[in-house]
């Protein structure tokens, strides 16, 4: 536990290492085009409006059964 919580909150060299260190480098690649960012929250709250996202951002279109199937697979439950 000690190693994981130095790794995610590190004392010294906070802005070079750490969780919040990650997080923060994927802010800059926000407006990159070869990239999405999906907030895992999001995505359970809704998740077919997740997938027709994802696949948007992939060029796919997906009709009602593909999007049925995709969220059936999907699903946690």
């Amino acid at each position: 536990m000690e190693t994981m919580f130095e790794y995610r909150w590190p004392r010294d060299e906070p802005e070079t290492r750490g969780y919040r260190h990650h997080l923060r480098s994927w802010w800059n690649q926000r407006h990159n085009p070869d990239v999405l960012l999906l907030c895992y929250e999001d995505m359970l709250a809704d998740l077919p409006g997740a997938v027709q996202i994802i696949a948007g951002f992939m060029g796919a279109s997906v009709d009602d059964e593909l999007l049925e199937n995709v969220v059936r697979q999907s699903s946690r439950g």
